[in-house]
This record gives C-alpha cells, sequence and structure tokens, in this order.
C-alpha cells in the first residue's frame, strides 16, 4: 500500500515537458464533457450531465501545481514484485494527463471507496485520511478539495460505465 502511492507521487514528479498531454483542470472537465457526449452517441444521462455541471461550477479556485497524472490509478494496473510487494510496473496510461496530483488520489479514493463497500480491504492497507497524509509528507503540501476531485472520479468512472452499457446494448 505504501508503495504504491509512493509511485504515485513519484509519477507526478515525472518532468512533463513535451509530453503534449491535456492540462489543467478546465481542459480535464473539457474533456470529459465531450467523452459524455461521445460515448453515449449525444446523449448522456441527465445525472451525468448534472454531476459533470456541478464540477464544472465547483471546481477548486486554487489549483495546485500540474504534474504527470497516471490517470487510472488502482492496484489492478500495477505489476507487483513477488518478493517485495512493491510496484515493479504501472499499466494503463490511456487516461494520462497533467494537473495537479488530487487528481490521481481522487480517482484512487473514490474507486477504493466504492469498492470497499463490497469487500473490506485486505489488513496492511491504509485508511482514506492515511492515504492523503502520506500523500501530503510525500508531495510536502497540503492536499486540497478532495472531496472536489472524488466527486469528479465517480463522474469518470459513470461515464465509462456508461460506455460500457451502451456497447453491451449494442451487441444486444
Amino acid at each position: 500500500w505504501e508503495g504504491f502511492l509512493d509511485v504515485v507521487v513519484a509519477i507526478h514528479r515525472t518532468p512533463i515537458a513535451g509530453l503534449g498531454l491535456r492540462a489543467g483542470l478546465a481542459q480535464e472537465l473539457d474533456a470529459w464533457d465531450e467523452y459524455a457526449r461521445w460515448s453515449t452517441d449525444g446523449s448522456p444521462p441527465a445525472p451525468l450531465v448534472e454531476v459533470l455541471a456541478w464540477c464544472r461550477n465547483h471546481v477548486p479556485v486554487d489549483e495546485n501545481p500540474g504534474g504527470l497524472l497516471w490517470g487510472d490509478v488502482r492496484y489492478e494496473n500495477v505489476i507487483f514484485d513477488t518478493d517485495t510487494l512493491r510496484p515493479a510496473a504501472v499499466l494503463d496510461w490511456d487516461m494520462a494527463s497533467v494537473g495537479p496530483f488530487e487528481l490521481d488520489l481522487g480517482w484512487f479514493l473514490a474507486l477504493e471507496h466504492v469498492q470497499a463497500t463490497f469487500a473490506a480491504p485486505p489488513a496492511g492497507f491504509g485508511s482514506h485520511e492515511e492515504a492523503i497524509i502520506r500523500a501530503e509528507t510525500q508531495l510536502g503540501r497540503d492536499l486540497h478539495d478532495i472531496g472536489w476531485y472524488e466527486v469528479f472520479a465517480l463522474a469518470r468512472a459513470s461515464a465509462i460505465a456508461t460506455r460500457i452499457t451502451v456497447l453491451q446494448q449494442r451487441a444486444g
């Protein structure tokens, strides 16, 4: 758990010059609005439209410094060394962008919270609060507006789930 969070922080510290990725919360919001429309052939469900509008209307005023964002921060996207139990490789970079660290941490925390409603995390894994504290310690700064980032993460996850549903309906 600690090694996993440390890798997420290390990714954020990776130089971003010349990567050509979308950058900042405004571009991120635009990209997910566009994704919601595209993924549903122009007709996203009202709750998804509403939550994305809420995110846009409540976007954090003070955007923290940008760094490389992995985008899909989940244990399932990591290959762990079986001897050390530390991350050996990080997979699934299709949602990579540049922005505040809180985007990646919010994704991880929100999805972990959803998962915890089905099964408790294994022994030795830290809590929501412990993850925030560890990240703040590693980054050397306070994290802000985590609740907003978690709501935005769930909106993004809902957009992806909606796309999967559309594809399943098409396939019969």
